[in-house]
């Protein structure tokens, strides 16, 4: 090698040399997220899995999302949690971690305490800066006055995923299949009857097909408790149930939810599952099956925007995603039901038995 060339070669090798040295000296950033829920429903800590997965898969961002494990806040049973204060109190905790990113809120309950947290906190301590907020999985946020309008979320740090027609057209769908005249409801507070039954949704879809709702209030979110709801539905004539969002039917590690199921299949109940395919496979007729992959990547893009420096405010929050149905042929024989051609096509997973899940009480 002449030295001409060496020389160039060697000035070449140093350049590369101290660029690639600067590269390395600057580390990328990170961003530190958290997760808050009041209860172990599949659908919340999926949600929560597949939009790490799609942030996982974004090429698109720079940064590194880490989510601490004692930043992921589940607790185990949502009446005890809200309740005792533990939800309140932990949610306290984490709007004044500093070091947080972004929290992502599962279910009306942990968003609501989460936003009681920091309006608390910023009210204390006004030269802080609020920790952007990012809701899932709110049935009502308008009822439940979480948000202004479905345009607004009312609070710089805070947006919402909402899908404002889902539990209607669960409704809907259950009503073109079974035609019902009387649709059993039950719920275990006052207060949070639409949270837990999408009461206001059931009522408007009355009035529009022409039938009646049935309403039981429970003394307590449990088995028990339930039971006795249900038999006083059942002597009311219902031809129909609802099935709501209550322990005694979701929490299958502490509840013997199977008593409940086997009761409606019993006297020939047609019923719709509004927490997906875990509760149609272990004896429910049908319901809704959510396209977890297309709402975390609804999910996913709003995170990015919002460590990327956008206001949580200015994004859009409605995100209708057309569900799918899930049906269990195995308790429409045992009901005596036909389900319809219709039903058949439109369903993306078909159930030939009843099986309880692995996690059970009672096995």
């Amino acid at each position: 090698m002449k030295l001409g060339n060496w020389l160039i070669g060697f000035g070449l090798l140093i350049w590369g040399t101290m660029f690639y040295g600067s590269a390395i000296a600057q580390e990328v950033k990170q961003y530190t997220l958290a997760f808050l829920t009041h209860a172990p429903t599949e659908m919340y800590l999926r949600v929560f899995e597949e939009t790490q997965k799609s942030l996982a898969r974004r090429t698109d961002f720079s940064g590194k999302i880490l989510f601490p494990r004692e930043l992921q806040i589940v607790f185990e049973l949502e009446d005890t949690a809200e309740e005792s204060g533990l939800l309140a109190q932990k949610a306290q905790e984490l709007v004044r971690r500093s070091e947080i990113d972004l929290i992502i809120a599962a279910g009306t309950a942990a968003n609501r305490a989460l936003l009681r947290a920091q309006d608390d906190y910023m009210m204390a301590n006004p030269d802080q800066e609020a920790i952007n907020l990012l809701g899932v999985c709110v049935s009502n946020p308008l009822g439940t006055k979480l948000i202004l309008s479905l345009n607004d979320s009312g609070r710089d740090n805070y947006t919402l995923r909402i899908d404002p027609n889902y539990f209607r057209r669960m409704f809907e769908v259950f009503h073109d299949e079974v035609t019902f005249k009387k649709l059993g409801v039950l719920y275990s507070d006052q207060e949070k009857k639409n949270e837990q039954s999408s009461i206001d949704d059931a009522y408007d879809t009355a009035k529009q097909r022409g039938y009646q709702i049935v309403e039981r209030l429970i003394e307590k979110d449990d088995v028990k408790h339930c039971l006795s709801g249900l038999q006083i539905l059942i002597a009311e004539d219902i031809d129909a149930f609802f099935i709501p969002k209550l322990n005694c039917f979701e929490n299958w590690e502490s509840q013997d939810v199977n008593q409940l199921l086997t009761l409606l299949n019993t006297h020939k109940i047609p019923t719709f599952a509004r927490q997906g395919h875990i509760q149609v496979h272990a004896g429910a007729l049908m319901g809704f099956s959510i396209d977890f992959k297309t709402v975390s990547q609804f999910l996913a893009s709003h995170i990015i925007k919002i460590l990327e420096g956008e206001l949580p405010r200015s994004l859009p929050m409605v995100d209708n995603v057309l569900s799918s149905i899930v049906v269990n042929l195995a308790v429409a024989r045992k009901i005596e039901f036909q389900p319809s051609v219709e039903l058949i096509g439109a369903s993306n997973e078909i159930y030939e038995e009843i099986v309880l899940p692995e996690g059970r009480l009672i096995k």
